[in-house]
């Protein structure tokens, strides 16, 4: 090696000097974005802004519980379980072709048996159940664990279809970007979420027993699903607060609604009275978005099959590497114009991949690599 660089003039030994500082600064920073990923929460705010409105599933509506609903009926806690028991009849005379209530029924009313009885002759309702959110604990399976999870009355629970729970994941910056696929509490059972309920009532296929991940991805409804260590999945939104068919609940109560718009179809019951605290931001919004619509559109990912999956550490490390590679060996050798067109070129292709990857369902890290 020494008898390589002796041969070669002045000019020629100062460039490959500067590769090799170049590519060994460059390695020390791809192992750096690798093991220690600094400014992550940078990373999560510019993929945020690859979100851009689209067409919503129209299999999916929303059952709005509205500011006009509580103004006829007050609050929802004080209700007579016989308007849900009403709505419910009328969903499924409007042959809507499952429903599912984010809303937590824990306590037992003289009305349970009603509504017990509509959801029994309905057989399309699903109920939810809660993690005590004061009570999630760490888990060494990964898996998001409850000491506690909330349970509706027994009575509304064996009359349903079946349950889901209705808990999401509060991210990086206060941002709901995924949502548990399954949920645990301390005695290893597990609850999946009301959206894959109510998905699996829709298509009318059982809940499996067991819900494992195999190479990252769960298969449910015929479809392979990826998840993180958590089984949680990134939400691909359609849009911002607003994006779903609403109908104002106390129109379904009533009978006073098209019953075009729910016939088929998949019907979500939840809050969206101003003030509610089951309001979270999104990625594809500043506006708080209900806790009903971010079901919905978790829901729309699955059926409309619009994953997104983030590049690995590895995948990461590799493509910093790699561009590392390029500039290191090619900047010592160009005069500056051409140096500065090529680094350009290369941003620009990148940033250009990370859009076209995002279409894909693939989320690149759009960080480390332009630094």
């Amino acid at each position: 090696m020494s008898s390589f660089f002796k041969r070669l003039t002045r000019k020629r030994r100062r460039q490959f000097r500067h590769v090799l500082i170049a590519c060994g600064i460059g390695v020390a920073f791809a192992l750096i974005t690798f093991f220690v990923q600094p400014f992550s929460s940078i990373q999560y705010r510019l993929s945020d802004m690859l979100f851009v409105p689209r067409e919503p599933s129209s299999n999916i509506v929303i059952a709005a519980i509205d500011n006009d609903t509580l103004d006829q009926y007050g609050r929802l806690a004080e209700w007579p379980r016989s308007l849900h028991a009403q709505a419910i009849e009328n969903l499924d005379d409007a042959k809507a072709m499952a429903i599912g209530y984010d809303v937590l029924f824990a306590s037992e009313t003289a009305n349970d048996s009603v509504l017990a009885q509509a959801m029994a002759d309905a057989g399309n309702v699903v109920i939810a159940v809660a993690g005590d959110e004061d009570g999630q604990i760490s888990s060494p399976t990964h898996e998001i664990t409850f000491q506690n999870v909330l349970h509706p009355a027994a009575a509304l629970e064996n009359a349903s279809a079946a349950t889901g729970h209705v808990s999401v994941l509060i991210g990086e910056g206060g941002i709901v970007r995924e949502l548990p696929l399954v949920i645990m509490n301390t005695e290893g059972d597990t609850y999946p979420a009301l959206m894959l309920s109510l998905l699996h009532t829709h298509f009318k296929q059982d809940l499996p027993s067991q819900f494992t991940v195999d190479d990252g991805v769960m298969h449910l409804l015929d479809r392979d699903i990826p998840v993180d260590d958590t089984k949680s999945m990134r939400i691909n939104y359609a849009g911002p607060p607003g994006t779903y068919t609403m109908i104002s609940y106390a129109d379904i109560i009533q009978g006073n609604f098209d019953p075009e718009l729910v016939k088929f179809k998949m019907v979500l019951v939840g809050m969206t009275a101003t003030g509610d605290p089951d309001s979270w931001v999104t990625p594809i919004s500043p506006e708080k978005m209900y806790g009903v619509e971010i079901h919905a559109n978790a829901m729309d990912t699955i059926l409309n099959q619009l994953y997104l999956s983030e590049m690995s550490k590895a995948g990461n490390f590799l493509i910093v590497l790699l561009l590392v590679c390029i500039l290191g060996l090619a900047l010592p050798f160009l005069n500056l114009r051409w140096g500065a067109l090529l680094s350009i070129l290369l941003f620009v292709f990148y940033v250009l991949a990370v859009f076209f990857s995002f279409d894909y369902g693939h989320i690149l890290n759009i960080l480390y690599p332009l630094l």
